[in-house]
């Protein structure tokens, strides 16, 4: 069972002196969340569970991870 770690426990201070305050796991590119991007790629290189290491807006997040449909 291949397992991954995504470490996405920043703060995301050079976001948000640009005004952005959304963690960036959950930006928008081509209307997908970096997350759902990053998940997909994980899960289409066979990867089978993903630990996630969180620390800012975690709730979010995991709501974000609840939500996905992997494909």
């Amino acid at each position: 069972m291949p397992q991954c770690v995504v470490v996405a426990g920043g703060l995301g201070t050079r976001l948000s002196t640009s005004g952005i305050t959304t963690p960036k796991l959950l930006l928008e590119v081509n209307g997908k969340t970096l997350l759902s991007i990053i998940v997909n790629e994980i899960v289409v290189e066979g990867y089978t569970k993903i630990l996630f290491c969180l620390g800012f807006e975690s709730e979010q997040i995991i709501a974000a991870i609840k939500e996905l449909n992997v494909q």
